[in-house]
């Protein structure tokens, strides 16, 4: 008994804090989108997807006592009146100075008079005045909580009533439906921020990179001085747009216990017509080389497909090119002075490109060992590929064992074979075969690793597809054997945890521009389950 009564003060306490923490409400003119909502899904669906979790990471047993607690506590009349099957929200507009803002939350109701008698219990001694209202007064708050109950929901504002009247009230129904809430999410309405605090904020972030360009960086070069303030400029730019033509920023948890998927994600968009949208529909999937050469055989990839800015790039290029021209001022020797120019003048061109489209990627071959490749565009390769091979003829004998050029051909490009050494621990995984290198004129690639050579053909043989800026994959269960130094017994436990369904290993990260930018995780929960397994096996 002390301990039911114990957990209802807790939560009905937390509940309270919630609403007497929020900011104070003042009248504003209503505006059709909110510039803040809080969503949470019902407390039932919250109890279930914690149990989720927890079973998922080997609690399930503290988990079931605190889903018979909260099973304890729900009767007829919900959670002391709380309805536990509808979601929980709160919304509001941001003011000029942050004390005036509005802010109105909702909690579900499914019995009003239990829920003021609740109220009550917690010596919270609400009146209800003769507009319907209630009125009611917080321990260490200087302001008043007014609520009513509407649509089967809890109305409350702090200060000010004017925040919960009829004709200024959204409907929970629409803004709390399903596919908005999630398991949890925040949405701020960039453009509905108001102009004074927008004029507060933006001289505080150009006086913070002010400072940081007027530092003095010990043996910073003119050039690299250059490209760091630039940089910082840019910032500053997309930081002064994200707030004078930001649109929605939202924050976002999914969770779904049936298919075993755990979501997370943070999307932003720009108002339309705007530069910043036209910024970010611009970085769009557009099509890259290295993601046509991901297998589907691969266990591990992550490629980079992304455009590097006009200014960023002449300043890189700059800094690149005084470092060549101090290494080559330095050098004493007039033949390798000679071969170092002409691999600056080789490079140039792929410095030059403003792309950045590169792939690594590791695969399982039919034996279970492991194979590598890494790529990235390029641009005239076959100059680079020139000047490796005038490299190649001052190597002493002993280095150019090591490298046999013209090894292969793959299609109309030559492969050389690499010699690498290969650590005794990592033979298991990846064999002792050489490595092979291959230039052609838009591509440099290396593949290593067991059956390392096929690779090379297939990869030239690709063909670019539509890839995000950046994306990151692994397959846990396929992938198990190179975690052995981590995880000692990890082939052994992902054999277990994923005996039942193979394909339930991945782990998933991407971020992706269009109609919004977006970064992406998603996994499922048999992945936490072998971390929790595989970490307790060391």
């Amino acid at each position: 008994m002390l301990l039911r009564t114990y957990q209802k003060t807790t939560l009905f306490a937390v509940i309270i804090a919630f609403f007497g923490v929020t900011v104070p409400l003042h009248a504003q003119a209503p505006k059709p989108t909110p510039g803040v909502v809080f969503r949470m899904q019902p407390i039932n669906r919250l109890v279930e997807n914690a149990f989720f979790l927890a079973e998922a990471v080997g609690m399930k047993e503290q988990a079931k006592m605190i889903e018979g607690s909260l099973k304890g506590l729900t009767g007829p009349k919900g959670i002391e009146g709380i309805d536990p099957e509808k979601p929980i929200g709160l919304y509001g507009n941001i003011g000029p100075n942050l004390i005036d803002s509005e802010v109105v939350g909702l909690i579900p109701i499914a019995d009003e008079k239990t829920f003021v008698e609740m109220l009550g219990k917690l010596n919270l001694q609400a009146k209800k005045g003769e507009n319907g209202n209630y009125v009611m007064n917080i321990p260490n708050s200087p302001f008043p909580m007014f609520f009513k109950f509407k649509d089967g929901y809890m109305c409350a504002t702090i200060r000010d009533e004017k925040g919960i009247d009829d004709k200024k009230l959204l409907s929970p129904k629409e803004l709390l439906s399903v596919e908005k809430t999630g398991v949890m999410s925040i949405s701020l309405n960039l453009s509905g921020l108001p102009e004074d605090l927008i004029k507060n904020i933006v001289p505080q972030i150009e006086l913070q990179i002010a400072e940081a360009k007027q530092k003095k960086i010990p043996g910073e070069t003119p050039a690299v001085q250059k490209l760091r303030n630039d940089v910082s400029e840019m910032l500053l730019q997309f930081i002064v747009q994200v707030f004078t033509q930001g649109d929605d920023l939202t924050m976002k948890v999914d969770m779904d216990r049936k298919a075993g998927d755990i979501g997370l994600g943070v999307s932003f968009k720009g108002k339309n017509g705007s530069e910043l949208a036209k910024t970010i529909a611009g970085m769009g999937a557009g099509k890259s080389m290295g993601a046509g050469m991901i297998s589907k055989d691969s266990v591990l990839h992550m490629n980079m497909n992304s455009v590097i800015p006009a200014t960023a790039r002449k300043d890189f290029i700059k800094v690149f090119q005084e470092g060549i021209n101090k290494s080559i001022e330095d050098e004493k020797d007039a033949g390798k002075k000679g071969i170092m120019e002409k691999m600056a003048k080789a490079l140039a061109p792929t410095l030059e490109l403003g792309t950045m489209d590169a792939v690594m990627e590791v695969r399982k071959t039919s034996n279970g060992k492991f194979a590598f490749l890494t790529a990235m565009k390029i641009a005239e390769g076959k100059k680079i590929e020139e000047v490796i091979k005038l490299l190649y003829k001052d190597l002493p004998d002993s280095e150019k064992k090591k490298l046999s050029l013209d090894f292969a051909k793959a299609g109309d490009t030559n492969v050389h074979k690499v010699d690498i050494l290969v650590q005794p621990a990592d033979v298991k995984n990846f064999g002792s075969e050489p490595g092979y290198l291959a230039i052609s004129n838009d591509v440099i690639l290396f593949a290593g690793g067991e059956k390392s050579l096929p690779l090379v053909n297939e990869a030239l043989s690709s063909s670019a597809k539509p890839s995000p800026i950046f994306e990151f994959e692994i397959a846990f269960n396929k992938a198990a054997g190179l975690l052995t130094k981590e995880f000692a017994d990890a082939v052994e436990v992902a054999e277990k945890i994923f005996k039942e369904n193979p394909n339930s290993d991945k782990l998933k990260l991407t971020l992706e521009g269009g109609k919004e930018l977006s970064l992406k995780m998603s996994m499922k929960s048999t992945v936490l389950t072998f971390f929790k397994a595989a970490d307790g096996s060391k």
